[in-house]
């Protein structure tokens, strides 16, 4: 017997009974004592993927994801200092072959950093995105230099915090 789970499905309808529908259909596709029940949230505000969707201005949707960036200034294992006025310079495709390649615990942290940072670009922060795009490519092995480019767009979300 193949068991299917359903998570993180948002749906929105201006006319409330749609939505009640939706839920419903829902209940009796996935919902169960053994697998749980399909739950819901109405309101102006929702809390979806470390992302806050507010509807309270009509007409408008604004996309929140500051504590997300806060959660990861506070996870990154290095002092961070929020002295950059820019997540990349002029240098950053370039890759210096010198650069020593991280250690084990810094590659992960390297990689793990990055993907939070690319979660993070592609929904509420696309400032990051060229800056991200090029760290991705280099999580396999990354280096010092990779390094202190990752640690420049930290500087730089932790400056700019509130701007998502």
């Amino acid at each position: 017997m193949a068991v299917w789970h359903v998570d993180d499905v948002k749906a929105s309808h201006v006319d409330p009974k749609v939505n009640d529908v939706f839920h419903k259909w829902c209940e009796s596709k996935y919902g169960s004592e053994e697998t749980g029940h399909v739950t819901v949230t109405r309101g102006m505000k929702h809390d979806y993927l470390a992302m806050i969707f507010d509807y309270t201005e009509e007409g408008k949707l604004r996309v929140n994801m500051r504590d997300y960036v806060k959660g990861m200034i506070e996870e990154f294992p290095v002092k961070l200092t929020g002295s950059t006025a820019t997540p990349w310079t002029e240098r950053l495709m370039k890759i210096d072959k010198t650069s020593k390649k991280l250690d084990g615990d810094r590659a992960s942290t390297f990689h793990t950093f990055a993907m939070k940072a690319m979660f993070l670009c592609k929904r509420g922060r696309p400032d990051i995105n060229m800056a991200i795009s090029f760290l991705a490519t280099r999580v396999k092995e990354p280096t010092e230099n990779d390094w202190n480019k990752l640690l420049k767009v930290m500087n730089f979300l932790k400056k700019t915090k509130m701007m998502c």
